[in-house]
């Protein structure tokens, strides 16, 4: 084993990388590409088509989310 664990992590995530990385292309290099139709939708309409409730006014369309900072904390001595 390495000297240094963070160097096996490091061997081993490649690894991983390396074997999924095969694994896809084994997948789409086994045969042609199967193209199936979408399930039938069920429902007639759609959360976003529904009528908003004026207790909650939400509107996430077009919106960015921001997280605000985490506190920086500082360890007494």
């Amino acid at each position: 084993p390495p000297a240094f664990p963070e160097l096996a992590l490091e061997r081993d995530a490649q690894r991983v990388s390396n074997l999924y990385r095969d694994l896809l292309k084994q997948q789409v290099e086994s045969g042609p590409v199967i193209r199936t139709l979408d399930l039938p939708n069920p429902y007639n309409t759609s959360l976003r088509l529904l009528e908003q409730s004026s207790d909650i006014p939400i509107q996430v369309e077009n919106q960015e989310f921001f997280l605000a900072p985490q506190p920086i904390l500082q360890l007494r001595r």
